[in-house]
């Protein structure tokens, strides 16, 4: 890791199903936000630009699936060029007859990447097709790869990763909440206590900082609780924004972390 400072954001925010243009605000706002706070790069929840549908994926993919160098890319990486860090945000890539579900990786000097989804889940099986092969993307001497969503269930993935050396996991994700109100509150504060505490192992296992983004509040479908957060390699303590089943707790937040000051970690043997 390049002893610089390097300020990583991410960003827990809202997605509307296959609101494209308004989705791109979103972002927009958050990284002029992280910009103004020295952010290099970025990080946003899975499908946050296409929106994600539990309910009418078919329908969605049809609406906004475009291949990369298309409308969307451009707007990204124009974006990115105007705030000066890489963002790294999802997206549905159409390739041929393909779709997959993709996240870009967006450089200030133009250039793009993706990461292509590795495992289907929910409503994906027979629509959007799967990549397992893990890339890895490099900005100012910080190495990092992704894991979308469902993509924790790769069995090789840390494999992969060591391999390519990376200092930081990027782990976009967009779950909803069944119900909201008290009872399912408590119940998501419960469950994210044994999935920080797996978020902590997976970090020092790695040797990495482990960063997850989760969308957050109604996406016209569902309502989304949030849980995002920073693990280390060198310390139990996390940077949190816990989930909540309560709308008028669910806010858009960004979680910021100086990687700089993050102990280089061999990965655990």
């Amino acid at each position: 890791m390049s002893e610089e400072n390097f300020i990583l954001a991410v960003a827990q925010c809202r997605s509307r199903v296959g609101e494209v243009a308004l989705n791109l605000q979103t972002l927009e706002h958050h990284c002029a936000a992280a910009a103004r706070n020295g952010a290099d790069l970025i990080l946003f929840p899975e499908g946050a630009i296409s929106g994600y549908s539990y309910e009418a994926m078919a329908e969605l993919l049809a609406r906004v699936a475009e291949p990369v160098g298309g409308p969307i890319t451009t707007a990204l990486t124009a974006m990115a060029r105007r705030h000066g860090l890489v963002i790294c945000a999802g997206m549905f890539e159409r390739d041929g007859e393909r779709v997959f579900n993709s996240h870009l990786v967006a450089y200030p000097d133009g250039c793009v990447a993706r990461q292509r989804k590795g495992v289907s889940a929910c409503r994906e099986p027979g629509l959007i097709a799967v990549e397992p092969r893990r890339e890895r993307f490099e900005w100012k001497g910080v190495a990092f790869g992704i894991l979308v969503c469902a993509d924790g269930a790769l069995p090789d993935y840390s494999e992969q990763f060591a391999k390519l050396g990376i200092d930081l996991l990027l782990h976009p994700s967009a779950g909803y909440t069944p119900e909201t109100g008290p009872t399912q509150d408590a119940r998501l504060r419960e469950e994210a206590l044994g999935l920080w505490e797996n978020a902590r192992r997976l970090a020092r296992q790695m040797g990495v900082t482990y960063a997850v983004s989760n969308l957050v509040g109604f996406n016209g479908e569902h309502f989304y609780p949030g849980n995002s957060w920073i693990a280390y390699p060198d310390r139990e303590e996390m940077a949190l924004i816990p989930p909540t089943a309560l709308e008028a707790e669910m806010r858009e937040q960004i979680l910021y972390a100086d990687l700089s000051r993050v102990k280089p970690s061999a990965p655990e043997a």
